[in-house]
């Protein structure tokens, strides 16, 4: 029989079932075999003798169109007889039949002969069932020779091929839940082993009886690509020995549909490698951890991982949930640092690894996108059309989903708006592509700080609640007992024992299991009070009941049972812990409230139809190049370029400024902020982790993890407090019991409790009522609100708690020139025409305008883009009109000296720039009178302008005075610094006039000036002084800006300089200076006002728990008031930080008054004549052409 490869293409495929039909069809055709029929790709493969006709109607008989695409003869091949089948170089488990064995000798025979095969292992003979098994990872052929030459026949029975070891370089992992997705797909492969995927190294070691192709495959299944590492498997080598086999792996294609790892299988000897680990650079891992509730939690926790090897530095923040940590990944991976977290009683989870050395291939998944669509129909349908577009690179169908590949150069919206135009596949809802949801996942509810707290607050006003119930009960039947006889003793003591038991145990196991793994770190917590308090006051009554029950006249331990007292402690504090985690979830609120603000669609527009798409397209499925439309009222998507449109933002958001900003094509965009009353078209520029706004959110969130130097002293405070209320308690009870035993007190104190009770109540008291928690919640709770209004202001705590306390210190201020006091660009000052006169000048001056604007129009140079702008804006399109009377015919540009030119075949000869290049061989005073020589000298060494000199025909001159333009705000900044005694200065590269100038200008004082310097001499400058901060925007500023006790970057510098700094300001204002530094001083005189309450608090509570009153005044504090006390004391620190929500920043003033100099200044751009600065003498010639009317 001669078989070929035919390949059909079938049309109205729709599903699993047409796939069915079809292939039943064509199995049925006689001389067909290897039937393959494909849903995606609408094509059939099979191998058949016989005419293709019947494979067609075959297909048309099953309801379905046939077209023939091609057939191939198949080269027949001869049959060999089945002794080994091909296999792998892979180890496998082989079993053959052995005739001809009959004794021991002869399965030792056997035995022998294959063991000494270099590829044999695990050999087992059996005389029983005359059969022999091995391991065996070379050509079978070689085990059966041996067997035959001790006289046996040997026959193939079956093999399997035994699981190897093999790893993988898993790339695109970026959380927990990415480890566990790949890590589900690799176990469901059938025989798959011992499977382990760590986060930190990018790796997947397994054990795995089939060729990895299925693992990639499996991989790729959950939106990951994956790379071949190590296998260990064997090959026979050319001798006949066996050698270590290595694949020879080529490269990912991760632009192909389907990504499969190549191995070309040699006889070559080859050496296993397996991937040896290079040095790692520290990884930086960000961790949940739920169930802290103090700062002895959070020392717990840091001193845990801080002694871990390998861990550079661990920070904790209390009120968001997170810990923040630096490690080697060689030497301690992510999830031991998780796993010693959890082994100290906290709850922990991995929410993200940044890895320098591992780079996060996303793939095509930007270029690809999924649109559902109403039926299975409408989606293969959409395919077909699609197929046949320039647009569409690939598209895979997937029931009523079709995931599209776009081409290059082509966006989703000319995807969309083809098939809108078509108008027959009905609503379509486009989603992110499978893969890029899979690069996605990231439980982003478990990063906000309010999504822990929140699950705090549950649990505690759970167990506040149980507690309640059965704490009112016990309540009631004591104030039926004290008012009535109803309820006998006895009854009463059994009745709050039933009822305080699972109050004790249930309700207050927590307390239990946080003072177990407190105590077994060796430190000692708020719950370590709790639990001792609650626990003496709850076994002493069991006591009492046991003692009382077995000796009902002894009254030596009282007659008193202290149940309630346990259940009125437990309940208390679960109240307040309640009430302290509502509150702390309001100052945690803001930067949640700021992640929300972005949208989740966004309505896509088509260049090509030049019409916007009906179908919204989620934000995440965007990409870089996409273009949004926006409407008045929109919240802006993404960041992006305005490409046409004009209209107003509202960006207070990020910048805090309640002024919306005009936006026309060109300028930028920011995610989150509201479009005004214009339509707009937007160019995507940054999506997802790259926005501002994201990277606002994590500059915030990693700020709010960084702690405070003043936190050092609750650290230290927290770490012996416990233990000394426990021994102030012992001292207290010990005290009283002496007391009443040695009766230094009148009996009728202790008459109803008894002196054992009485004592322990004291004591009781006295642990319940100190309160270690409101030490620890002073700094951070102030820290997270003052950043979060620093948000809002456009101030960014980059160094968090550390920054804020460093601006509180703050003294000296050191501003950069360019760019920070100044706007960085230059702008005409003063300018004068050397001429004197009255219309023939004016003429003249208009002449010599339209002359300079047409040359320096010619240069990119910073200073005659300036002066083209001070004409074009004095003068309109009229210079525009007037400059077609003039031709250049000659023109060059000396670097570094200016421009000459030649105009209307040497008409006029033009020299534009510096005094010396412009005036060239000519004398200046030949030009200028010595007024005016006297005028230009002030402009560069009083006012510190840059002099640019224009000659015409070496006569007429025109000079323009230059500066860079100081900020309007930076003078009343100065001024609000020094009215809040901060003393300031300015270093600049410029010349000594220049600084000078701006500072006369700003309000500096002139004694605080540094020209001419470096960036290292700025670094010099900073360390002269303490609590000093730096304020700049250049790269060249970074230095300094490192160096500094505070660092503030201008908003619009540069991103060196932003990555330098503790501060960056939003805004491109100075008035984010004063805002930063008074917001720091109001936020720290908050700590001290919340440290002062903590300590005065437990100054005053705990003497008066122990009792100091009593003697003289007969007062003591019920254990319900104290524990009442003490929940209560955390929650008022917390509510204290509070009230920086309502912090204003301080007024800085906008009435700018002039310079004071003398120069003639011109901020309307118009030539301006000083005719005070010019002498008496005569003019040039009247018919000169210059001056012709």
């Amino acid at each position: 029989m001669t078989f070929a490869a035919v390949t059909l293409r079938i049309d109205n495929l729709f599903c699993i079932s047409c796939v069915n039909a079809v292939t039943a069809a064509l199995q049925a055709v006689p001389a067909t075999r290897d039937v393959t029929v494909d849903l995606k790709t609408a094509i059939a493969t099979l191998s058949y003798d016989g005419h293709t006709d019947h494979l067609l109607r075959a297909v048309e008989q099953a309801g379905k169109q046939a077209t023939l695409i091609s057939t191939t003869p198949i080269a027949p091949t001869t049959p060999t007889a089945p002794t080994a089948p091909i296999t792998a170089p892979h180890p496998r488990r082989v079993t053959l039949n052995v005739e001809g064995m009959s004794c021991i000798s002869c399965v030792n025979k056997v035995s022998a002969a294959l063991s000494a095969l270099p590829s044999a292992s695990n050999v087992k003979v059996d005389l029983q069932s005359a059969t022999a098994t091995f391991d065996f990872a070379a050509d079978l052929e070689h085990a059966i020779a041996a067997v035959r030459q001790t006289g046996k026949q040997p026959t193939f029975v079956a093999e399997a091929v035994l699981p190897h070891p093999v790893t993988l370089r898993i790339a695109g992992m970026t959380c927990m839940g990415c480890v566990k997705a790949v890590t589900d797909a690799l176990a469901a492969l059938p025989g798959a082993d011992n499977v382990h995927v760590q986060l930190d190294t990018g790796l997947a070691t397994l054990f795995y009886p089939a060729h990895p192709d299925d693992l990639v495959a499996a991989v790729e299944s959950v939106g990951k690509s994956a790379t071949l590492v190590s296998e260990q498997s064997v090959a026979l080598s050319s001798t006949g020995g066996s050698q270590p086999f290595q694949p020879a792996l080529e490269p990912l294609n991760h632009n192909a549909r389907s990504v499969t790892v190549a191995a070309s299988y040699t006889s070559e000897p080859a050496v296993v490698k397996h991937d040896q680990a290079e040095p790692h650079a520290n990884t930086t891992t960000h961790l949940r951890v739920s169930g802290m509730t103090c700062s002895s939690c959070v020392g717990v926790i840091e001193s845990l991982l801080n002694n871990m090897e390998g861990v550079s530095s661990a920070r904790v923040n209390l009120l968001a949930g997170r810990a923040t940590v630096e490690h080697d990944v060689s030497l301690v991976p992510s999830q031991s640092l998780a796993d010693a977290i959890s082994s100290a009683g906290f709850k922990s989870l991995i929410l993200d690894v940044v890895n320098p050395d591992t780079k996060n291939d996303s793939g095509n998944a930007n270029n690809q996108f999924c649109i559902l669509f109403q039926t299975a129909v409408l989606a293969y349908n959409a395919s077909k059309v699609l197929r046949c577009q320039q647009s569409v690179q690939h598209i895979e169908l997937d029931g009523t989903a079709a995931v599209i590949t776009l081409a290059s150069r082509f966006s989703k919206a000319t995807v969309l708006r083809y098939l809108e135009r078509d108008g027959t596949f009905g609503k379509m809802v486009v989603k992110q592509s499978p893969k890029a949801e899979q690069q996605a996942l990231r439980a982003i509810d478990e990063q906000s700080p309010t999504d822990v707290i929140d699950e705090e607050a549950r649990m505690w006003r759970t167990r506040f609640l149980w507690a309640l119930a059965f704490f009112i009960p016990v309540l009631l039947l004591g104030l039926l007992h004290t008012h009535t006889s109803l309820v006998p003793m006895h009854v009463l003591e059994w009745v709050h024992f039933l009822l305080a038991t699972p109050v004790q145990f249930g309700c207050g196991a927590g307390f239990y299991r946080a003072s177990y793994y407190a105590l077994r770190k060796r430190r000692a917590t708020m719950d370590v009070l709790v639990a001792i308090s609650t626990s003496i006051a709850y076994f002493s009554s069991v006591v009492v009941m046991a003692f009382g029950s077995a000796s009902p006249h002894d009254m030596s331990l009282g007659h008193s049972v202290m149940f309630k007292v346990s259940v009125m402690i437990i309940t208390m504090v679960l109240a307040g812990k309640w009430l302290e985690a509502s509150a702390k979830r309001r100052a945690a609120a803001g930067v949640a409230a700021l992640s929300a603000l972005a949208p989740e669609k966004a309505v896509v527009f088509d260049q090509v139809d030049q019409a916007s798409c009906l179908t919204e397209v989620p934000v995440k499925a965007l990409a870089v190049g996409d273009i949004v439309r926006l409407i008045p009222g929109d919240r802006v998507p993404v960041d992006g370029d305005v490409i046409d449109g004009v209209s107003a933002v509202d960006e207070s958001m990020l910048t805090g400024e309640s002024l919306p900003v005009p936006k026309s094509k060109g300028d930028s965009l920011y995610g989150g902020t509201v479009n005004g009353g214009g339509s707009l078209l937007v160019r995507t520029t940054a999506v997802g982790s790259d926005a501002v706004l994201t990277q606002i959110v994590k500059l915030v969130n990693d700020a709010q993890t960084s702690r405070a130097p003043v936190e050092a002293f609750a650290d230290n405070v927290s770490s012996v407090f416990v233990p000394a209320v426990i021994a102030i308690a012992l001292c207290v009870f010990c005290g009283w019991y002496t007391a009443a035993i040695m009766e230094w007190i009148p009996k009728t104190w202790y008459a109803e409790e008894g002196k054992f009770f009485f004592s322990l109540l004291f004591a009781l008291e006295t642990l319940v009522i100190a309160c270690p928690c409101a030490l620890g919640l002073a700094t951070p709770t102030a820290v997270m609100v003052a950043s979060e209004m620093g948000t809002k202001l456009g101030v960014l705590f980059k160094g968090g708690g550390g920054a804020i306390e460093a601006a509180n210190k703050v003294q000296h201020i050191i501003f950069d020139k360019t760019g920070t006091l100044t706007l960085g660009r230059p702008e005409v000052a003063a300018v004068f025409v050397g001429e004197r006169g009255n219309a023939v000048v004016e003429q003249a001056s208009v002449i010599l305008s339209d002359i300079i604007h047409l040359v320096e129009s010619q240069s990119h140079h910073p200073l005659a883009s300036a002066i083209t702008k001070y004409i074009r804006s004095s003068q309109g399109d009229m210079s525009l009109h007037n400059e077609a009377a003039y031709k250049i015919a000659e023109i060059e540009e000396v670097p570094g000296q200016g421009m000459k030119a030649t105009i209307n075949a040497g008409e006029y000869s033009v020299r534009i720039g510096s005094r010396t290049f412009a005036f060239g061989e000519l004398k200046e005073e030949d030009v200028l009178t010595e007024g005016e020589l006297r005028t230009m000298e002030r402009m560069e060494e009083q006012e510190g302008l840059t002099v640019v000199v224009a000659v015409v025909n070496d006569k007429l001159s025109c000079i323009f005075g230059l500066e860079d333009t100081l900020r309007p705000e930076a003078a009343d900044v100065v001024a609000k610094l020094h009215a809040m005694n901060i003393t300031t200065s300015v270093v600049t590269g410029d010349s000594e006039e220049t600084a000078r100038a701006v500072a006369i200008r700003s309000g500096i004082p002139l004694h605080q000036v540094r020209s001419r310097a470096m960036p290292w001499t700025k670094v010099a400058v900073v360390e002269e002084n303490e609590d000093v901060c730096f304020v700049g925007d250049g790269i060249n500023d970074a230095p300094a800006l490192a160096a500094a006790s505070v660092g503030i970057a201008i908003g619009a510098g540069a991103a060196v300089a932003a990555e330098s700094a503790a501060v960056v300001l939003v805004r491109s204002d100075l008035s984010g200076v004063v805002n930063a530094l008074d917001l720091a001083r109001k936020a720290f005189r908050r700590v001290r006002l919340n440290f002062c309450w903590a300590i005065g608090y437990n100054l005053i509570g705990i003497p008066l728990a122990a009792g100091v009153l009593y003697p003289t005044l007969g007062v003591r504090v019920p254990p319900f008031v104290a524990s009442g006390a003490m929940a209560l004391s955390s929650t008022c620190v917390v509510l204290s930080s509070l009230a920086l929500r309502w912090y204003k920043p301080p007024v800085v003033g906008r009435d700018f008054g002039g310079s004071g100099s003398e120069i003639v200044q011109a901020p309307s751009g118009a030539f301006v004549l000083d005719d005070d600065s010019f002498s008496d003498e005569s003019y040039p010639d009247a018919n000169d052409p210059l001056l012709k009317v």
